[in-house]
């Protein structure tokens, strides 16, 4: 019997999407790619250290909801 353990040989990896393959090379960049490079050119303009890119828009939800739930309870 064979023991699969060992890399099999009849596996392969997914060939890439051609359409992103050429995006990539023509310099495309995805819109988190766009969102990291203005959070670090923030960064680097405030001298502050990076945060996550959507953080602002979770705390904005997050106060949200909280003064939400705070009207209902009242």
């Amino acid at each position: 019997m064979r023991s699969h353990a060992k890399t099999a040989s009849w596996l392969t990896r997914k060939g890439e999407n051609f359409v992103l393959r050429f995006m990539r090379k023509r310099g495309h960049a995805g819109n988190v790619h766009k969102e990291q490079a203005k959070a670090l050119i923030e960064t680097i303009n405030t001298c502050n250290r990076p945060v996550h890119i959507f953080l602002k828009e979770l705390v904005a939800t997050r106060s949200e909801i909280v003064s939400e739930y705070a009207r209902i309870a009242r």
